[in-house]
């Protein structure tokens, strides 16, 4: 499949998750949101993206999960831990530096968690890891 077609239609989901954050719905789509980088992000194996589609949409749905944070109110522990996970278990970059771009809706609470959930998944890599392993790198590179 060509990711151009995957990605209009996936523009025109997001456009409508916008519209539900400008119409004063932003906590209903920061859920909507993650699930979609989810599909997105499975997608990579799938989906023929030369032309760097999924990138486009990554970036743009990061900034509308951002957004839809801010406008929310969501719970920043919560938060942290969903987008802990995230962070390390994707490839498309759209929640990678997470703690930096959310850390106005995260505050100290939520960017105290966060830190816990990094440093307790680096302590658990151990020194046996391989240095090169995709963990290693997820985990260090936050």
């Amino acid at each position: 499949m060509r990711a151009a077609g995957w990605a209009a239609e996936g523009g025109r989901c997001r456009r409508l998750a916008v519209g539900l954050v400008d119409a004063g719905h932003a906590r209903a789509v920061v859920p909507l949101v993650e699930h979609a980088h989810r599909l997105a992000d499975a997608a990579v194996q799938y989906v023929d993206d030369s032309d760097g589609w999924l990138g486009d949409i990554s970036g743009r749905l990061g900034a509308l999960h951002l957004r839809a944070c801010a406008e929310g109110g969501v719970d920043p522990v919560a938060l942290a831990r969903r987008l802990a996970d995230l962070e390390l278990t994707s490839e498309l970059d759209t929640f990678h530096w997470a703690a930096s771009t959310h850390a106005a809706v995260l505050g100290t609470e939520g960017l105290t968690e966060y830190r816990g959930i990094i440093e307790s998944r680096w302590q658990a890599l151990g020194p046996g890891t391989d240095e090169w392993s995709t963990e290693r790198f997820r985990v260090r590179r936050r």
